[in-house]
């Protein structure tokens, strides 16, 4: 191999090396991009059901603590309307609670879980509406027992059924604007993933 062919080979070479670390470079600011935005999407989620939570804690509190004290300041219908409030809100106040302590844990930042946390999410919020709606139906059926009742009897059916009429309306209302604030999220997580693609080594490159 002679002088000039040996330079040819070196600067081939020359050019290889710096397409390759450009190619690498490259890579790992696109690989860094998608991390921040995926991080930003898991903050916006888990911001989203946080609040959710806080509200749902702020209402099980407002309901158990006057519950019990306007129970023991009333009487007949009234009386068993907030003793049922009080009562149903026990759970809604655990749940808040809990909900509040997991949703503190650090969580996996990868593509699965945040798409995982996502349709989980979506999935509960849709749920839990129909069980709202089973609330509300329950309540107006204990309402309506109350008709064919007398004295305490009908006073309890009253006022158990105004308050499940009162606390599945709530419910409803909260997870269904839950349930749409999480699509907002879904629709945001989806627009990320199909800018997204896998190339054949795995490395996911953004296609614009």
């Amino acid at each position: 191999m002679n002088q000039n062919q040996l330079s040819n080979v070196i600067n081939s070479m020359k050019v290889y090396l710096s397409a390759l670390m450009l190619m690498t470079m490259a890579m790992a600011y696109s690989q860094q991009k998608n991390f921040s935005q995926l991080t930003e999407i898991q903050s916006t989620q888990q911001k989203r059901v946080k609040q959710g939570l806080i509200g749902l804690t702020s209402w099980g509190t407002l309901n158990v603590v006057g519950g019990l004290i306007l129970r023991s300041q009333s009487s007949g219908e009234t009386k068993y309307f907030h003793e049922m409030n009080a009562g149903f809100n026990s759970v809604n106040l655990i749940l808040g609670v809990a909900g509040l302590f997991d949703i503190r844990k650090e969580k996996p930042q990868d593509y699965a879980s945040v798409v995982q946390f996502q349709n989980q999410m979506e999935k509960v919020y849709l749920i839990n509406s129909g069980l709202d709606v089973a609330y509300m139906a329950s309540g107006w059926a204990i309402y309506n027992r109350g008709l064919s009742q007398t004295g305490e009897e009908q006073a309890r059916s009253y006022g158990y059924g105004k308050s499940l009429v009162l606390q599945g309306g709530f419910l409803l209302a909260y997870d269904v604007f839950m349930l749409l604030r999480m699509r907002k999220t879904g629709k945001e997580l989806n627009g990320f993933l199909s800018k997204i693609e896998v190339a054949p080594n795995g490395i996911r490159i953004p296609l614009d």
